[in-house]
C-alpha cells in the first residue's frame, strides 16, 4: 500500500534524527580537551548542581577520566563521545525525571483538592450561611486545581548542536 504524504514526511524525518544522531554533535571537533578536564580545571556550575542534589539527598556522579561505562553501542544510536555524551544523557535523564516526578505530585494533589470537593458537596448546605461560605471554597479549590492543569516551562541553556 502507498503511503501516504504525511507518512512520507514522517518517515524522512525520522530517518534524518536518526542520521543526525549517528552524526554525533558537531562541536565535538572543536573541544581542545575532554569534558571531564574541564569539570577538573572550571566546573563552577557542576559543582552547584552537586550541591543543589546533595540538598536533596541525591548525588551526582564523578568525572573522572573520558570512560562511559553506560553507552553500549547496540543501544545507543550515536558515536561513543566520551565524557561528555555521558553528561549530556545525564541531563537528559534528569529532565525525564523531573517531569515524572512533577506529575506524580500534581497528581497527588490533584486527588486532595478533587477529595476536598466532594466533602464539601456531600456536606449539610441548608444553611444560606454555610451554602456561601462552601460555595466560596469550591470556587477557591475548582482556581487551584485549573493552576494544576497548566505546564510550565522552565528555560536552561542549549547544551545540543543539531544539524548545522
Amino acid at each position: 500500500m502507498a503511503l501516504t504524504p504525511l507518512e512520507r514526511k514522517r518517515k524522512s524525518l525520522a530517518r534524518k534524527r536518526a542520521e543526525e544522531r549517528r552524526a554525533g554533535d558537531p562541536t565535538d571537533a572543536y573541544a581542545e580537551v575532554p569534558f571531564f578536564q574541564h569539570l577538573m580545571d572550571n566546573g563552577e556550575a557542576w559543582k552547584g548542581a552537586q550541591s543543589n542534589l546533595a540538598i536533596a539527598g541525591m548525588s551526582l556522579p564523578t568525572f573522572t577520566d573520558d570512560t562511559d561505562e553506560e553507552w553500549d553501542p547496540e543501544i545507543h544510536d550515536e558515536p561513543f563521545r566520551g565524557s561528555i555524551g555521558r553528561a549530556e544523557r545525564m541531563v537528559e535523564l534528569l529532565k525525564d525525571a523531573v517531569v515524572d516526578l512533577a506529575r506524580e505530585i500534581n497528581t497527588y494533589k490533584r486527588a486532595a483538592l478533587d477529595h476536598a470537593i466532594s466533602r464539601i458537596e456531600a456536606a449539610d448546605l441548608s444553611e444560606p450561611a454555610a451554602k456561601q461560605s462552601a460555595l466560596a471554597e469550591i470556587v477557591r479549590l475548582n482556581k487551584m486545581r485549573d493552576q494544576l492543569d497548566k505546564n510550565v516551562r522552565w528555560e536552561h541553556p542549549q547544551y545540543e548542536v543539531k544539524g548545522v
